[in-house]
């Protein structure tokens, strides 16, 4: 489901340098910054790199691995074989309320958008912002991948222009998002919501 779900990317690059205390030993070079990063795909990109409409593997990869954060990603370290969502931008596992209807994510503070915008902080209007785009891109005859957000509330009105907003995205303060939807949806957590990008 990670490569089928596409929002708004942003480009975030976020470097952390971490030594121990006490330690002689310097901190590994990161070699230069800057130059171009050539490589190869399977495929393709047949949209011009927009996660909004991008649907195939090869682009998705180098999203996953290389461009874009989510709310919610995927344990790629290799500590486990399960392919369970895990936290990315969001601070923790979403509050799930108890008729599955309502999810709560709460954002890390203090990311930034990469450069030219490193003094922008990622907030939850911001998906919401990704989300409103990604659903005005629904086209009953090829649906894509907003087809895959019907159950949100309000996604549909907002599709066929009855509405200007889509009120089961709700912001109840600058870092957290709250999604409601119509019927209890499981596979939201596992879909990476809310990919941002500069």
């Amino acid at each position: 489901m990670l490569r089928r779900f596409a929002f708004l990317a942003l480009v975030l690059a976020l470097v952390a340098g971490c030594t121990r205390e006490g330690s002689e030993t310097p901190a590994p070079s990161r070699g230069p910054l800057g130059g171009t990063l050539r490589l190869g795909m399977a495929n393709g990109s047949f949209f011009g790199m927009d996660p909004r409409d991008e649907w195939n593997a090869s682009t998705w990869e180098l999203f996953r691995c290389c461009l874009v954060r989510t709310l919610t990603s995927y344990d790629v370290s290799g500590s486990s074989v399960a392919a369970q969502p895990v936290p990315d931008l969001a601070s923790g596992p979403p509050e799930v309320s108890s008729d599955g209807l309502t999810w709560t994510f709460h954002l890390r503070p203090g990311i930034h958008y990469a450069p030219p915008m490193q003094d922008t902080e990622i907030t939850a209007p911001d998906f919401v912002r990704a989300l409103r785009r990604l659903a005005g891109s629904y086209d009953p005859g090829n649906p894509g991948l907003a087809g895959y957000h019907s159950q949100i509330d309000g996604w549909n009105e907002f599709n066929s222009g009855k509405t200007s907003s889509i009120v089961g995205l709700q912001t109840p303060d600058p870092l957290t998002l709250r999604i409601v939807q119509t019927r209890p949806d499981a596979s939201l957590p596992p879909r990476p919501t809310g990919r941002t990008s500069t």
